[in-house]
Protein backbone atom coordinates (compact mmCIF):
# COMPACT_ATOMS: atom_id res chain seq x y z
CA UNK A 1 0.00 0.00 0.00
CA UNK A 2 1.47 3.50 -0.99
CA UNK A 3 1.61 5.97 1.75
CA UNK A 4 -0.40 9.30 1.04
CA UNK A 5 1.56 12.47 0.92
CA UNK A 6 0.82 15.40 -0.40
CA UNK A 7 2.91 15.09 -3.39
CA UNK A 8 0.97 12.10 -4.14
CA UNK A 9 -1.92 13.54 -4.00
CA UNK A 10 -1.32 16.91 -5.72
CA UNK A 11 0.05 14.50 -8.72
CA UNK A 12 -3.71 12.44 -8.29
CA UNK A 13 -5.19 15.32 -8.89
CA UNK A 14 -2.99 16.15 -12.53
CA UNK A 15 -3.76 12.82 -13.17
CA UNK A 16 -7.42 12.18 -12.89
CA UNK A 17 -7.89 16.18 -14.18
CA UNK A 18 -5.57 14.86 -17.02
CA UNK A 19 -7.74 11.88 -17.82
CA UNK A 20 -10.88 12.87 -17.37
CA UNK A 21 -10.02 15.91 -19.81
CA UNK A 22 -8.68 12.83 -22.32
CA UNK A 23 -12.03 10.83 -21.88
CA UNK A 24 -14.02 14.07 -22.80
CA UNK A 25 -12.61 14.95 -25.71
CA UNK A 26 -11.96 11.29 -27.10
CA UNK A 27 -14.96 9.29 -26.77
CA UNK A 28 -14.49 7.51 -30.30
CA UNK A 29 -10.86 6.45 -28.89
CA UNK A 30 -11.65 5.21 -25.36
CA UNK A 31 -15.01 3.28 -27.05
CA UNK A 32 -12.06 1.97 -29.66
CA UNK A 33 -9.72 1.10 -26.36
CA UNK A 34 -12.71 -0.78 -24.69
CA UNK A 35 -13.92 -3.23 -27.42
CA UNK A 36 -9.92 -4.01 -28.04
CA UNK A 37 -9.69 -4.50 -24.34
CA UNK A 38 -12.94 -6.73 -24.81
CA UNK A 39 -11.23 -8.47 -27.63
CA UNK A 40 -7.88 -9.72 -25.96
CA UNK A 41 -10.37 -10.58 -22.93
CA UNK A 42 -12.15 -12.81 -25.65
CA UNK A 43 -9.03 -14.22 -26.66
CA UNK A 44 -7.39 -15.07 -23.62
CA UNK A 45 -4.47 -12.27 -24.04
CA UNK A 46 -4.31 -11.28 -20.79
CA UNK A 47 -0.77 -10.45 -20.01
CA UNK A 48 1.18 -7.05 -20.93
CA UNK A 49 -2.40 -5.31 -21.66
CA UNK A 50 -0.59 -1.60 -21.42
CA UNK A 51 1.94 -3.17 -24.29
CA UNK A 52 -0.66 -4.68 -26.12
CA UNK A 53 -2.89 -1.71 -26.11
CA UNK A 54 -0.19 0.92 -26.81
CA UNK A 55 0.68 -1.05 -29.86
CA UNK A 56 -2.64 -1.17 -31.22
CA UNK A 57 -2.69 2.71 -30.43
CA UNK A 58 0.33 3.43 -32.51
CA UNK A 59 -0.86 1.23 -35.35
CA UNK A 60 -4.21 3.06 -35.45
CA UNK A 61 -2.87 6.46 -34.65
CA UNK A 62 -4.90 7.31 -30.99
CA UNK A 63 -2.85 9.40 -28.22
CA UNK A 64 -3.52 8.52 -25.02
CA UNK A 65 -1.10 11.29 -23.96
CA UNK A 66 -0.97 14.99 -23.88
CA UNK A 67 2.68 14.75 -24.16
CA UNK A 68 4.65 15.12 -27.42
CA UNK A 69 6.16 11.61 -28.95
CA UNK A 70 4.10 9.81 -26.30
CA UNK A 71 1.39 7.29 -27.64
CA UNK A 72 0.54 6.20 -24.30
CA UNK A 73 1.57 7.62 -21.19
CA UNK A 74 1.55 5.01 -18.06
CA UNK A 75 0.20 8.02 -15.51
CA UNK A 76 -3.25 8.41 -17.77
CA UNK A 77 -2.78 4.95 -18.62
CA UNK A 78 -3.84 3.98 -14.94
CA UNK A 79 -6.69 5.99 -14.96
CA UNK A 80 -7.76 5.23 -18.71
CA UNK A 81 -7.57 1.22 -16.85
CA UNK A 82 -9.80 2.35 -14.00
CA UNK A 83 -12.39 3.66 -16.14
CA UNK A 84 -12.40 0.62 -18.79
CA UNK A 85 -13.25 -0.95 -15.21
CA UNK A 86 -15.97 1.15 -14.46
CA UNK A 87 -17.81 0.52 -18.11
CA UNK A 88 -17.21 -2.98 -17.89
CA UNK A 89 -16.40 -4.59 -14.52
CA UNK A 90 -15.75 -8.22 -16.18
CA UNK A 91 -12.22 -6.72 -16.95
CA UNK A 92 -10.96 -6.16 -13.81
CA UNK A 93 -8.57 -9.18 -13.07
CA UNK A 94 -8.48 -10.22 -16.69
CA UNK A 95 -7.19 -8.71 -18.46
CA UNK A 96 -7.01 -5.34 -16.39
CA UNK A 97 -4.66 -6.00 -13.48
CA UNK A 98 -4.07 -2.80 -11.73
CA UNK A 99 -1.45 -1.69 -9.62
CA UNK A 100 -1.63 1.22 -6.97
CA UNK A 101 -1.71 4.78 -8.86
CA UNK A 102 -1.41 8.12 -7.34
CA UNK A 103 -5.18 8.85 -8.91
CA UNK A 104 -6.65 6.14 -6.15
CA UNK A 105 -6.24 8.92 -3.70
CA UNK A 106 -8.43 10.98 -4.97
CA UNK A 107 -10.65 9.07 -7.57
CA UNK A 108 -11.80 9.62 -11.02
CA UNK A 109 -13.33 12.80 -12.15
CA UNK A 110 -16.59 12.78 -14.36
CA UNK A 111 -17.30 12.08 -18.10
CA UNK A 112 -19.15 14.87 -19.46
CA UNK A 113 -20.56 12.44 -22.08
CA UNK A 114 -21.31 9.11 -19.47
CA UNK A 115 -23.94 8.95 -17.14
CA UNK A 116 -22.55 6.74 -14.47
CA UNK A 117 -25.29 7.67 -12.43
CA UNK A 118 -27.68 5.69 -14.92
CA UNK A 119 -24.66 2.96 -15.20
CA UNK A 120 -24.93 2.35 -11.65
CA UNK A 121 -28.81 2.10 -11.62
CA UNK A 122 -28.11 -0.64 -14.95
CA UNK A 123 -29.04 1.95 -17.56
CA UNK A 124 -26.03 3.08 -18.68
CA UNK A 125 -24.55 -0.26 -20.47
CA UNK A 126 -25.96 0.31 -23.20
CA UNK A 127 -24.92 3.46 -23.93
CA UNK A 128 -21.18 1.93 -23.76
CA UNK A 129 -22.31 -0.39 -26.45
CA UNK A 130 -23.31 2.42 -28.80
Amino acid sequence: MAVRTGERVSNGVRIANEAAAWMDGHQREFRDILQRVRYLRVRGHAGRLRDRVAAWCCDNGVRVSAKEGVFVDNSLWAAICRYLVLFDPDLMDDPVRMRHSDVDFVGLGEVAWYDFAADAAGEGADAVAR
